[in-house]
């Protein structure tokens, strides 16, 4: 499903990997409360593909319901109009003012209120025809956007229709509200401190812990070999002089 017309492309980051993990957090979350209740323990089974499925929105529904297999559409979306990836001045921006509400809001903010009520794209079926949209749509967007910049239209669409600029990971980085929300952590190795993403999860009664530090190579190896597997002391110099560990 992500590509373009003619050809399916990977998406930019390992999804089956990420998902499996979040969903193996939350399964063990609910089998830790469920043990907690009952005291049974059980088996969290996680499948990566089944992750993966899980995301895949209304492609299913689609093919069951309609027998319509879903496409790559580069993009566009599969229901609506105006849906996607435009230019702007300094780069892209995602704007998604498909309803008739969002639309109108964007027609006033874009200084255009009469487009709200222009008879040929005033309801959201109009607007998600492809003829029309190419014609009509499209070209009212892209002159909106021309001459202005990611951040000028993040400031002028604010809370009042979707849009959100497409940012370099150098811009993420940088970006204050990421700063503001404690999405950056100093993480040590070493003697090098290195940023890393913070957590996604903000709790309210969480405390500020010291700044963590990742393990060095064989940091742990006594504990390890000697407190989790058993193994005796002079067994683990051995492995040590040998520089197996």
């Amino acid at each position: 499903m992500n590509g373009t017309p003619d050809q399916p492309q990977r998406v930019g980051t390992i999804i089956g990997d990420l998902a499996a993990s979040l969903y193996a957090a939350l399964g063990t979350v609910a089998a830790l409360r469920e043990a907690e209740m009952k005291g049974v323990g059980q088996l969290v089974d996680i499948s990566q593909q089944d992750a993966v499925f899980t995301l895949t929105e209304n492609a299913v529904v689609n093919f069951t319901a309609q027998q319509k297999v879903a496409k790559p559409l580069g993009n566009d979306h599969p229901f609506v109009r105006p849906y996607g990836r435009y230019d702007c001045k300094d780069g892209h921006v995602f704007f998604g003012a498909y309803t008739d509400k969002f639309w109108q809001e964007a027609c006033t903010a874009f200084g255009t209120p009469e487009l709200a009520k222009d008879p040929e794209i005033d309801t959201m079926k109009k607007r998600f025809d492809l003829d029309v949209y190419a014609r009509r749509v499209e070209p009212i967007i892209r002159g909106w956007f021309a001459d202005k910049t990611k951040q000028e239209l993040e400031a002028i669409a604010s809370d009042r229709f979707p849009l959100s600029p497409i940012k370099t990971i150098a811009e993420v980085v940088e970006d204050p509200h990421m700063l503001a929300r404690d999405m950056l952590v100093q993480v040590g190795y070493g003697d090098t401190k290195v940023k890393v993403f913070g957590s996604a999860v903000h709790l309210s009664g969480a405390t500020a812990g010291a700044e963590p530090k990742v393990p060095l190579i064989g940091e742990h190896n006594e504990a390890v070999f000697l407190d989790w597997l058993g193994l005796d002391r002079g067994a683990f110099e051995s492995l040590r002089q040998s520089k197996v560990i």
